[in-house]
């Protein structure tokens, strides 16, 4: 029996900056190409301004239902496939497997690299570890240092 998707769960794992980060296109074959911040914009339906402003957030928190879909669907993302929620499992194992310079190749071609995309990793790599990645998850206590 294949394993149930979680969806409030994949969406936990998959913060819209990182859903921003893995958005993409084929373009032939197994190549693919970075989708830009206007093209989500125009596909979603959401204004730019607001479009920047979700590419940053680290949580689904403050975003509407709609606005989460429509924004999923724009980056050519679905919490629901296999696929996509792999993409981002796969991708940091070959990253642990080669150098540094060979991470997002297909983000480092784009001409969005340094302007948009250099900034959303770090905020990626930036977030705290010992915040829950969901509401059904609870933080840790951070250890109390004694006197």
């Amino acid at each position: 029996m294949p394993k149930v998707i979680d969806f409030w769960q994949s969406l936990a794992d998959h913060p819209p900056v990182l859903v921003r980060i893995l958005a993409r296109r084929r373009t032939a074959g197994s190549h693919v190409e970075a989708i830009s911040t206007e093209e989500v914009a125009i596909t979603s339906d959401i204004p730019l301004s607001r479009v920047r402003e979700l590419s940053t957030l680290l949580s689904w928190d403050n975003v509407t239902m709609g606005e989460a879909e429509r924004f999923c669907r724009a980056c050519a993302f679905d919490p629901t496939r296999p696929a996509d929620l792999n993409r981002y499992r796969a991708y940091s194992y070959q990253c642990k497997k080669f150098p540094a310079k060979q991470w997002f190749q297909y983000l480092r071609r784009s001409p969005w690299w340094a302007t948009e995309f250099v900034p959303l990793i770090n905020l990626l790599r930036s977030r705290p570890k010992s915040l829950p990645r969901s509401r059904t998850e609870k933080a840790k206590p951070s250890p109390s240092l004694k006197s």
